[in-house]
């Protein structure tokens, strides 16, 4: 479980200032920002966790220091829009501590931006200390980190930031009569092994996907969950084109939708429940979780009855995953029509 702790506060006319109720059981750093000024981080002492009273005296504040360059590609060409992350410490972070690293990575020891339509990118009030640059363009698509050493007085406005940029695949995702379907994601894999991308559709199903070699990718298309009584929708077949094709179309194909409600034995509500619907042949067709009031809506195949197997979940402790599946006998409901609108399942309410 991970454990945070934030205080903060202003200093007065004095620059004095204090800050109580501090967690002792876990490690800390000060951040101290002030309108032209460099920012300045400061960790605890080693002897934080033993301590009541932490004293860090005077904090000399740095002129601030500007930090710009522009992202291009391996050709030299601008890349607008590309994120730009400064990750590093200024000087004197570890003054109290008496380390030469952080107690922790993360929150205070990145900043993030994004380029302009020219590829250009600052970060302003920057102090003097150690850093790195990196640009990325999301999944795989980012550059080597570039180190940079600032120091008091100076400014960098000549940094480049290269991120070499392979083929792109760009395409549209329609509806199975061909209208525009404004809420997919699309899947793009290397058929030869890679790692798989994935982009979000614009308003219009556009969808702009980069960073492959040589090779054929497959494009699938997914529609997002949806219960606004929109068009049911279900996932595209798979389309085979070399990286670089420019013009793929993607087709959802059509579904009918199940509209239900998960409730326990004394008709409450189950929230956050599993509801998974096979096909006759057993092979899964649609899946997702109940809602707090219970309800779920599933887009499956229009043609054929399907089975609806719901299980309770819990919260899950695992770091980095959302929820556990209870380990018990689903509730099983046959026969479901697609288009049903009142299918209600009951399942055991648990201990």
């Amino acid at each position: 479980t991970q454990v945070t702790d934030w205080v903060s506060t202003s200093s007065d006319a004095d620059g004095r200032f204090v800050l109580g109720d501090v967690r002792p059981d876990v490690r800390h750093a000060l951040l101290v920002r002030a309108a032209g000024h460099g920012v300045a981080i400061v960790d605890f002492p080693a002897d934080e966790p033993n301590s009541r009273e932490v004293a860090f005296g005077e904090i000399v504040l740095s002129p601030p220091i500007t930090l710009a360059g522009v992202v291009v590609d391996q050709h030299g060409r601008p890349i607008p829009r590309a994120e730009v992350a400064l990750r590093g410490s200024p000087d004197g972070r570890f003054a109290l501590s008496g380390r030469d690293e952080p107690w922790f990575e993360g929150y205070v020891d990145e900043r993030e931006g994004r380029a302009d339509a020219r590829g250009r990118f600052v970060f302003r009030d920057v102090a003097p200390g150690a850093y790195e640059l990196e640009a990325s363009l999301g999944g795989d698509e980012s550059g080597a980190p570039v180190a940079v050493a600032l120091r008091r007085g100076e400014e960098r406005r000549d940094v480049e930031l290269e991120i070499v940029r392979g083929l792109e695949v760009r395409g549209r995702v329609v509806g199975p009569t061909g209208e525009t379907v404004s809420r997919a994601i699309v899947y793009v894999a290397p058929r030869a092994g890679g790692s798989l991308k994935t982009c979000v559709v614009g308003g219009d199903g556009s969808f702009l996907v980069g960073g492959f070699g040589d090779g054929m990718v497959r494009v699938v298309a997914h529609p997002l969950a949806r219960d606004d009584g929109g068009p049911a929708f279900r996932g595209s077949a798979p389309v085979d084109v070399p990286a670089g094709t420019r013009d793929v179309l993607v087709r959802l194909r059509p579904g009918a939708r199940i509209v239900g409600r998960v409730v326990d034995g004394g008709g409450g509500a189950v929230g956050r429940a599993l509801v998974t619907a096979y096909d006759d042949a057993g092979e899964k067709v649609a899946g997702g979780l109940s809602r707090e009031d219970g309800g779920f809506e599933l887009d499956v195949p229009p043609d054929a009855p399907v089975r609806l197997e719901v299980k309770r979940t819990v919260e899950s402790t695992t770091p980095g995953k959302a929820f556990d599946v209870v380990d018990e006998r689903p509730a099983v409901v046959e026969g479901v029509r697609p288009g049903a609108t009142d299918v209600e399942v009951t399942v055991a309410s648990g201990g």
